[in-house]
């Protein structure tokens, strides 16, 4: 037996489309925003796996805000900060953590931008002030701070005096982003005369806004095209492109290679971006293989990331220091971090630099605001899960299927094949949750082990269909409405239908659950149910509108203006018309919950 539920069009006001429904969601998002204050609040004092062992704070010191950080040490093990400012750099003894000394800061013109690298006993020093590129000879230390410096700014004819950023190994310079041409890479050869540089080659295809190289490979990251490169640069006088790919988000900030050269990972310098992974012992076909955030939700950027054995360790603004487990690339997995900022701004604030290469294990890290940190890091390898996905029945694979490990922030999504790759850092047990519309989701209690991989396969059974017709009727006359926009809206799908001649269309649905139920045409006011329950047992549904005008656009279409229109119709005037008295009416029906209709007589 088929049961009808009839909802009366006095069930609820007129303005329900907007302004009822706007209360409605006011509710959940402000229990939204309360939870993710309890997360934000949380994720401030983020600390995992890294205990910090010194501080100094460099901005007070100087009046500037901190960039780009490295390392460098010397012939008696003695460890050294090498901190980028806005007005110069500083060389800070950090030997002993706890007491760590600045013993010289060379001033430089002021610029946002300083960043630097070593090779051998130099440090050479980029910054987009016009001050050309700063090499300063180390090699007197710990003997003697008197360290000679020198100023380099490319060849006569072919000068350049500003850069973004630079990487230096085995003898040769790399400068970024130079002011020169499109600012591609400029190869130096530092091996005869580290403080007297010779130019050996370019790159200039794209601007190049950093740069990696491992043997006679260059890894390119160009920020604003959105992609990495790949160079052969056996010859450095004649770069080869060898590939190209695109970076998660489009804004490829950096790159930096596994040990092995076979896997590449990039930072997206952009709010919401990521860290990602691909397979480059392919040079002329990188494949993407995995992106993860630090807190997904936050908009925090990613800076600098750098590979340090199987781990990849990032400095990533408002979220501070970050570890991640790298040892399987398509799966990685964050086992450390430490906040260094007190803010989660989705902006560039925060740790700017971070250096993991000391002898002793120890980090540093650079944070615009806060100063110079030294961490103790305690490389923990993840809790791997993985596994396939397939439908019950048919067996074939599921894409898209979230899995959540319940209690986290973390989560994944199954890829075309079915497969799924995920984590924690701290071995447990752990509720694992699967879900996909349309399908029955599952949680299966599953045991984690650090630095072993869980495989763990899943079967999804598909909901069944079930129908639901609605009916549509004039409220005063009672005659079906024909061409009537019908939607139920639900929290994970959508159903969209156009009544027939009868006033009648037929939905198949899935959830027997809560649903928000409109319907509407042109010359009627949108009428809706929220959260109206509907199960397999609804039969029909009959909803009555009234004849009128509410220019809410929740379901009507027809009659919208294009924007470049010049001539308009009758019908479009009095749109024009309505809109302006909608607009004087608006405060008129919110202060006292009333209904406004425009009747066409």
């Amino acid at each position: 037996m088929q049961v009808s539920n009839t909802f009366s069009f006095l069930s609820l006001p007129n303005w329900c489309p907007t302004e009822f429904v706007n209360l409605v969601m006011l509710k959940r998002k402000i229990i939204f925003v309360f939870l993710l204050v309890l997360v934000q609040q949380f994720h401030a004092s983020a600390q995992m796996n890294m205990t910090q062992l010194g501080y100094l704070d460099i901005p007070t010191i100087h009046s500037t805000a901190l960039n780009g950080i490295w390392g460098y040490t010397d012939e008696s093990g003695n460890e050294y900060a090498l901190v980028g400012t806005e007005d110069g750099v500083s060389i800070v003894n950090i030997t002993v953590p706890s007491n760590p000394v600045e013993i010289l800061f060379i001033p430089g013109m002021n610029s946002i931008w300083r960043e630097i690298k070593t090779n051998g006993d130099y440090a050479y020093v980029t910054t987009e002030a016009e001050e050309g590129l700063l090499i300063i000879d180390l090699s007197p230390l710990p003997g003697s701070t008197v360290l000679p410096t020198s100023y380099y700014t490319g060849p006569i004819g072919d000068e350049w005096n500003t850069a973004h950023s630079l990487y230096a190994t085995n003898g040769f310079v790399y400068v970024n982003g130079s002011g020169r041409g499109n600012g591609g890479l400029i190869i130096l050869d530092v091996s005869s005369d580290p403080m007297n540089p010779v130019e050996v080659g370019d790159f200039d295809a794209w601007y190049v806004h950093d740069s990696y190289v491992r043997d006679d490979t260059a890894y390119l990251a160009h920020i604003y095209d959105g992609f990495f490169s790949i160079l052969d640069i056996t010859d450095p006088s004649n770069p080869v492109l060898l590939g190209t790919a695109m970076t998660p988000t489009n804004f490829s900030h950096n790159i930096w290679t596994s040990t092995d050269g076979n896997f590449a990972f990039t930072t997206d310098e952009v709010s919401g971006g990521y860290i990602g992974a691909f397979d480059v012992s392919d040079p002329s076909n990188p494949v993407y293989l995995d992106k993860i955030q630090s807190s997904p939700g936050n908009g925090i950027v990613p800076h600098n990331a750098h590979v340090n054995g199987n781990f990849l360790v990032t400095s990533y603004y408002a979220d501070g220091v970050t570890v991640h487990d790298i040892t399987y690339p398509y799966n990685m997995i964050e086992t450390g971090n430490h906040d260094t900022n007190p803010h989660d701004l989705p902006n560039t604030s925060g740790c700017w630099g971070v250096y993991p290469y000391f002898p002793s294990g120890n980090i540093i890290a650079s944070d615009r605001e806060e100063g110079l940190f030294i961490f103790d890091v305690n490389y923990v390898a993840g809790a791997y899960l993985e596994g396939d996905i397939t439908e019950m029945g048919t067996g074939n694979p599921l894409n898209n299927v979230t899995v959540s490990i319940d209690g986290t922030q973390i989560s994944d999504f199954s890829n075309v094949l079915g497969n799924y790759a995920t984590g924690i850092a701290a071995g447990g047990i752990y509720d694992v949750s699967y879900f996909k519309v349309l399908y029955y989701p599952q949680t299966i209690s599953t045991t984690l082990t650090n630095g072993v991989v869980a495989n763990q396969d899943v079967v999804l059974e598909k909901i069944p269909q079930f129908n639901l017709t609605v009916q549509v009727l004039d409220a005063i006359t009672l005659n079906p409405v024909e061409n009537a926009e019908v939607k139920l809206q639900h929290t994970y799908i959508s159903h969209d239908g156009v009544t027939d001649a009868n006033g009648l269309v037929s939905l198949g649905l899935y959830y027997q659950d809560n649903y928000d139920l409109y319907a509407g045409m042109w010359g009627y006011s949108t009428n809706c149910f929220v959260d109206t329950m509907i199960t397999n047992s609804s039969g029909t549904v009959t909803i009555y509108i009234n004849q009128g005008y509410y220019d809410d656009f929740t379901l009507i279409t027809d009659g919208l203006l294009p924007v470049m229109q010049t001539e308009v119709s009758g019908r479009e005037k009095f749109l024009l018309v309505f809109r302006e008295l909608q607009v004087q009416f608006r405060t008129l029906t919110m202060t006292f919950h009333g209904i406004v209709v425009i009747t066409l007589i």
